[in-house]
């Protein structure tokens, strides 16, 4: 092994290496040295950080992400480790199995079609407090939307504010990732900065709107449809053992924080292409209104639904809320005929690779047309990765198409969104691929008789580079 030479990258600064124009951008950077030295790139860090390693390639991703036991959860991610703890997300080995065979069942489809009603609500009374003409940020108007539906799937409930509480303790934690991504010399959580203690007063916050929750599911016996019941009533089938009220803290945690957050995003995104496409967006209304009428969307109507999946599959190709999964090696380790060294921060870049022209068209322009069965099966089977993959691949993955597919179809039959002279590209990253400043948009509500017939919305007055 030790005779394999590193992948190829830039000098980067003397003491500092690539950190500083990887901070400052780190899409432009990451683009443009993937172009430069390929789709392994090695990028230099300042002691004693380990070396960060970019894969665009999708077999080189396809075989790390089928490794797991070769591969722990990267650096990044453990960073949030005080905030979400031992959950899906970041537990491994045995635990991550137990819990994943656990979690399972409340991820059927009958469960997520018992949620779509409360994903339909949610999305009806969103566009009703939307007044014709008005501007909106249409990403704070998702977020709240999502939150209130992810709440009833996960609680059975609105619960009050307590889920509104929760969530802007997440947006604190964000807050402290944001820097972490943004810094120079990222800092461990554990030591008292500035960042680590937003994420340990969101763990807080967290931890005092679960703990509630927990405790009166378990008062009821665990009796009731919500999801939270349904993990107090799951049983391993080796032992028959049951979460304990710290797994169940960890697992809605993180079902919650990633049930929201990218959903939101993906929503805010779709909702911005829409708006700067208006004539695809015609296209979407006039699908949905032939197959739902006047109706409330449900679970039922999506596979008549094809043009709309094509236009959140395309959203989520240009814009996918999770652009970047980190792994570790554990040991040194072969990939590409290069040595990536043991504990490198190795960064699966979703969306580069959705981005690569040699395997899409005109990457930067979005074209839902593109999605046909000759693409799908030309595509590498990790061209194309919104969710991840491999063993460990959303497990969220049904539940959050079906509810972005409702909220898409029930807004389109009910307004059309105009563009504003803000551009919320590039995106800002962090966690999520966040828009820019939110999604500014002016609101046009359609009336009852002309929501098939409708006059197309000027293009935007200075156009945005990265979605033409």
């Amino acid at each position: 092994m030790r005779s394999l030479p590193l992948p190829p990258g830039p000098a980067g600064h003397l003491l500092f290496g690539s950190l500083p124009t990887l901070t400052a951008d780190w899409l432009g950077t990451m683009r443009e040295s993937a172009q430069r030295f390929g789709p392994i790139v090695r990028f230099r860090t300042p002691w004693p950080l380990k070396p960060i390693v970019l894969l665009t390639d999708p077999a080189h991703i396809e075989q790390v992400l089928k490794d797991p036991t070769r591969f722990r959860k990267g650096q990044a991610q453990r960073f949030g480790a005080p905030i979400l703890g031992d959950g899906l997300l970041l537990s491994e080995g045995t635990t991550w199995r137990r819990q994943r065979g656990m979690a399972a069942p409340a991820f059927q489809r009958s469960k997520i079609a018992a949620s779509s009603q409360d994903m339909a609500a949610c999305a009806e009374e969103m566009v009703a407090r939307w007044t014709d003409g008005g501007e909106r940020d249409v990403l704070d108007d998702a977020t709240y939307a999502t939150i209130r539906a992810v709440a009833r799937t996960l609680f059975g409930t609105d619960a009050g504010d307590e889920p509104e509480r929760a969530a802007r303790g997440l947006a604190q934690a964000l807050d402290g990732f944001d820097a972490y991504f943004h810094s120079w010399f990222p800092i461990p959580v554990p030591l008292p900065t500035r960042s680590g203690l937003r994420i340990y007063r969101a763990a807080r916050v967290f931890d005092g709107v679960v703990s509630r929750f927990i405790a009166a599911r378990r008062r009821q016996g665990g009796e009731g449809r919500d999801l939270l019941s349904t993990l107090l009533r799951a049983q391993d089938e080796a032992d028959g053992s049951t979460f304990s009220d710290r797994e169940l803290r960890d697992m809605v945690v993180t079902l919650f924080g990633a049930g929201f957050e990218t959903t939101a995003t993906s929503l805010g995104w779709t909702f911005y292409l829409l708006a700067r496409h208006p004539e695809i967006a015609d296209r979407v209304r006039a699908e949905v209104a032939g197959v739902v009428g006047d109706g409330r969307v449900g679970i039922e109507h999506l596979a008549r639904l094809p043009f709309l999946g094509k236009v959140l599959k395309e959203s989520m190709r240009l814009f996918p809320a999770a652009w970047l999964i980190p792994r570790e090696p554990l040991e040194d380790y072969e990939l590409g005929g290069y040595r990536i060294e043991a504990g490198s921060q190795v960064f699966l870049c979703s969306y580069l690779v959705h981005r690569d022209p040699a395997l899409y068209t005109a990457p930067d322009r979005f074209d839902p047309d593109r999605w046909t069965p000759e693409l799908t099966e030309r595509l590498p089977r990790l061209a194309y990765f919104p969710f991840g993959g491999g063993q460990r691949i959303c497990i969220g993955n049904s539940f959050a198409m079906v509810n972005l597919s409702i909220v898409v179809a029930t807004v389109a039959t009910r307004v059309r969104f105009e563009p504003t002279a803000q551009c919320p590209e590039p995106p800002r990253v962090t966690f999520a691929l966040r828009p820019r400043g939110g999604v500014r948009l002016r609101i046009r509500r359609l009336d009852e008789q002309r929501r098939q017939v409708v006059t197309p919305a000027a293009p935007a007055a200075s156009r945005c580079p990265m979605s033409s």
